[in-house]
């Protein structure tokens, strides 16, 4: 398991008012060496849910691929 941050790197379009926007950042520890892929997505939108709402997850899940996320191994 390692330590990721995970960072927003461009607004998204809005969804009923809601939208990630750039600089918007989780850490969390994710047993994957791509977060950022099918396995590690619940545990992403989830760590982003508890920190900026689950409104914000919904809209995430639209968007999530890695043109609109920085992964950083700490």
């Amino acid at each position: 398991m390692a330590l990721y941050r995970i960072t927003v790197k461009q607004d998204s379009g809005s969804h009923n008012g809601v939208k990630m926007q750039k600089g918007m950042s989780v850490e969390l520890v994710c047993p994957y060496v791509d977060p950022i892929n099918n396995n590690g997505k619940q545990m992403v939108l989830d760590a982003f849910a508890q920190k900026y709402g689950k409104a914000l997850a919904d809209v995430m899940s639209k968007y999530f691929h890695h043109g609109y996320f920085d992964v950083k191994k700490l």
